[in-house]
């Protein structure tokens, strides 16, 4: 790891630039393969306010936003808290989200947040770790396999307009350090 490539929990004074990371990389990576239209209404200014309310205020105590910097600006995020679907147990944790800015993917980011929220999983008690991806990204599918994910056969429909297919990925969480 270069020493100046780090993660760290977000803090406050992030928002604006987690949105400007979200915003970004949805138009850039996302918006081409999603139905025509189905980020019109993404704004930096409300996701900024979006981040800022869940960092100040987590949903709970088991939610988390960690930030990737490189060189000390922030290059990507990744969120986390307790799995949220019907058949989800009470020791299932769940990557909420995973981004990292075009310029900076493949740098081993994407990696060193995942690692951090295994960390953090296994230290609020969590044994098990979901994360829905949309059908055909690679790039997520890749990085997930290399971490030692694999698809459940979960799958589901959001409607971004017309329906967009995602499917639920998971790994076991490593045990806490006592």
């Amino acid at each position: 790891m270069a020493a100046d490539s780090s993660v760290r929990p977000a803090r406050v004074g992030d928002a604006p630039a987690v949105a400007e990371a979200q915003v970004h990389t949805w138009l850039t990576c996302y918006a081409p393969r999603l139905p025509e239209g189905a980020l019109d209404a993404l704004d930096v200014t409300l996701v900024e306010a979006g981040w800022r309310a869940a960092i100040r205020t987590p949903p709970s105590p088991a939610h988390r936003l960690l930030v990737a910097l490189s060189a000390g600006e922030i290059v990507g995020y990744l969120a986390i808290g307790p799995a949220e679907d019907e058949d989800a147990a009470p020791t299932d944790g769940e990557v909420l989200a995973l981004t990292v800015v075009p310029a900076e993917q493949r740098m081993g980011h994407g990696s060193r947040l995942l690692a951090a929220a295994m960390q953090s999983l296994g230290d609020a008690g969590f044994t098990l770790a979901r994360m829905w991806t949309f059908d055909g990204d690679a790039p997520m599918h890749t990085l997930l396999s290399a971490a030692g994910w694999e698809p459940d056969g979960a799958r589901r429909e959001l409607d971004m307009g017309e329906a967009v297919g995602q499917q639920r990925w998971h790994t076991m969480v490593p045990e806490a350090a006592a």
